[in-house]
């Protein structure tokens, strides 16, 4: 598995209120688990749902979002969505590939930071589907960089990843086995971290797997 979002016992992010299951959780990725956390998720967002207080819509900022969304209806410019995707793609096949090293990973930062003051900001969709699409390709400017801050972030090669960095060629050492994070800060800088393999066990009084779905899972050890 390639990763994922880093969820709690009850598989809450670290966003206040939003849950996550399935193939988008770190260390899954068959249809058993997308099943099972799905219900199992499902009922921890509907418990936390319904005991929240009745949520502030703040109008600035669904305005905010919405001049966002439909910008590439509104204005005139003369990029779609296949030329901006392809282009994403494009640089991360030259500087992110299976040889990676800081000069290029940096190099891929600084394209995707420049095709999103031009390119994207050119983006046009001329209808419901084009705008989807153009949407996505947007977002993917977002994925990338996460990409590549984690390749960053990993200053090792592994066999078992088929990852590979030309400037930290020693494969699979004992410091690097653990996983890197990334996440934005509160002025939107992506910041690159770490957790062990076992981070929800680190601390010696941590309760065991079996402790664990015992207090969370509210069946009784169902």
């Amino acid at each position: 598995c390639g990763g994922g979002i880093v969820v709690d016992w009850d598989l809450k992010t670290t966003l206040d209120g939003l849950f996550a299951a399935g193939s988008v959780v770190m260390g899954t990725g068959s249809h058993t688990v997308a099943a099972t956390s799905g219900r199992y998720a499902g009922r921890k967002a509907a418990a936390e749902a319904k005991a929240a207080p009745e949520p502030a819509v703040h109008r600035s900022q669904v305005e905010e979002q919405k001049m966002r969304v439909y910008a590439p209806v509104r204005r005139k410019g003369d990029i779609g969505w296949k030329e901006l995707h392809a282009g994403i793609s494009r640089v991360l096949q030259d500087y992110c590939g299976k040889f990676k090293s800081e000069q290029g990973l940096q190099t891929g930062l600084k394209w995707l930071d420049s095709i999103e003051e031009s390119e994207a900001a050119r983006l046009h969709a001329r209808n419901p589907h084009e705008l989807m699409r153009s949407l996505e390709a947007l977002s993917r400017i977002t994925v990338a960089r996460m990409i590549i801050h984690g390749s960053l972030g990993r200053e090792a090669s592994s066999r078992v990843m088929d990852f590979h960095r030309l400037d930290h060629p020693e494969v699979d050492p004992p410091d690097w086995n653990k996983f890197v994070t990334v996440e934005m800060d509160g002025e939107g800088e992506i910041q690159a971290g770490e957790l062990s393999f076992k981070y929800w066990l680190e601390s010696p009084y941590a309760p065991s797997y079996e402790e664990n779905y015992e207090q969370h899972s509210g069946l009784g050890g169902e």
